[in-house]
């Protein structure tokens, strides 16, 4: 950071941590934290904020451990039990669901004000709980569009579908193919296989959201059920094998996912905003934009956050707290932002400024008026629940035999409904 940007953030969280915290203590508060969090490639960002942190609070020591996502899932599972976990944890939304209401504190009331005097409060979903905040939710992430410029021009297009439809016309177009039909470059990467619950979430997004269904759907009295053996889950599973086996726009043999974008070996594919800041890396020159996700019977994507939670068995709950009010303010959400491309909660940021030189990223901000954002249902079994989809679906996208088989089609659906419906029986969630 810059010396003077450095001097105006630090006397502007100064300021706010001393109305906030100050109380009038005379003896500033020493203690030693920690923070995880499951984002390794922002390791040096989160050294920078603590460096700012530690600058005005040098009686706190903040230490900031990062871990692939997965394995801090697995991690949380023996440490929060065992009261052994972080003073500060950050988890995404799905991952916190477990733990929340039993082993998370809710915010301080002076913390709390602080958030609400910036926060979007529809990011604040996930972390309410019985009009209790748990956590503080500091970004968010939806699934978008990314396509091609180059690509779309060569082909005649003129700009990112608009309708579900549309996405299959343009995928089609934008193939290309050997002298033997097999597939050089994907007109729409789809995620097949890899993480389960990614799997599960590209297929949510693209599938079942536009057809107007949703992995859960409620049965009153706090009970769920599965919200997809119906037509829409037929049309969405219907629209990954048809996009395999008829109109042959992508397959397995060829690279998928963002390697594949980024290498131009597809036109289209969905994902999150963190692929602006990895194309900046890896594919510079790559001309592409992002746009909503295409619109069927609605125009509608998940929105998943990242929240730090502080639990109730940390001996430093304050200096937990203390770190992050100091992290929510506006200023280190702006450099968040502008740094690493992670687009925060905050409405008060000014994106078309701090975007500027990532302008595919004002596409998770600057949201049509029909675009539903569609949340989780905070469900301790939702985690494992995305698990089990992904790991079926991975299976039935190579069943080339289920293409123009209305019946066995929704047969596999119904399998994988059933396995939902079962996690949710088991844990006493169930409801007709």
């Amino acid at each position: 950071m810059k010396i003077l940007q450095r001097i105006t953030v630090l006397f502007f969280l100064v300021l706010c941590a001393g109305l906030v915290f100050a109380g009038g203590q005379g003896e500033p508060q020493e203690a030693q934290i920690t923070l995880w969090s499951g984002y390794p490639d922002l390791q040096e960002f989160y050294e920078e904020v603590v460096a700012d942190f530690q600058a005005e609070n040098p009686g706190i020591q903040v230490e900031v451990q990062t871990f692939a996502l997965s394995d801090l899932n697995q991690k949380l599972g023996v440490a929060i039990p065992s009261k052994t976990a972080a003073d500060i944890i950050e988890l995404i939304s799905v991952h916190s669901f477990p733990y929340a209401e039993k082993f998370f504190v809710e915010v301080p009331a002076e913390v709390q004000a602080e958030v609400m005097k910036g926060v979007n409060e529809e990011y604040l979903h996930d972390v309410l709980y019985d009009g209790k905040m748990l956590g503080v939710p500091f970004c968010f992430y939806s699934e978008v569009l990314y396509y091609n410029k180059d690509h779309f021009a060569e082909a005649g297009l003129k700009a990112a579908p608009d309708t579900m439809e549309q996405l299959v016309d343009y995928a089609a177009r934008l193939t290309k193919y050997d002298s033997q039909g097999n597939v050089t470059r994907s007109g729409i990467s789809l995620r097949f296989a890899g993480h389960p619950a990614g799997t599960s979430e590209k297929f949510w997004a693209l599938g079942l959201l536009p057809e107007g269904g949703d992995i859960l759907t409620e049965a009153g009295d706090g009970k769920y059920r599965n919200g997809f053996n119906n037509d829409a889950g037929y049309k969405a599973l219907k629209l990954y094998i048809d996009l395999l086996y008829k109109h042959k726009v992508t397959d397995f043999k060829i690279i998928q996912d963002a390697d594949s974008f980024a290498t131009e070996k597809s036109s289209m594919f969905e994902r999150e905003q963190w692929v602006v800041a990895y194309l900046e890396n890896n594919s510079p020159d790559l001309n592409y934009d992002a746009a909503p996700l295409p619109k069927s019977k609605r125009r509608a994507t998940f929105a998943i956050t990242r929240n730090m939670f502080v639990p109730e068995f940390s001996k430093n709950q304050q200096a937990g707290w203390q770190f992050v009010n100091f992290f929510y303010q506006k200023p280190v959400m702006a450099k968040m932002v502008e740094d690493t491309g992670w687009l925060s909660t905050r409405k008060d940021l000014d994106y078309k400024n701090l975007l500027k030189n990532q302008a595919q990223l004002l596409a998770g901000v600057e949201n049509p008026p029909d675009l539903e954002f569609v949340w989780q249902k905070r469900l301790t079994v939702e985690n494992e629940i995305m698990g089990k989809m992904g790991e079926q679906l991975a299976n039935v996208y190579r069943d080339s035999s289920l293409l123009d088989n209305q019946a066995k089609t929704r047969a596999e659906i119904q399998k994988i409904a059933d396995t939902v419906d079962g996690i949710l029986k088991e844990a006493g969630l169930y409801g007709e």
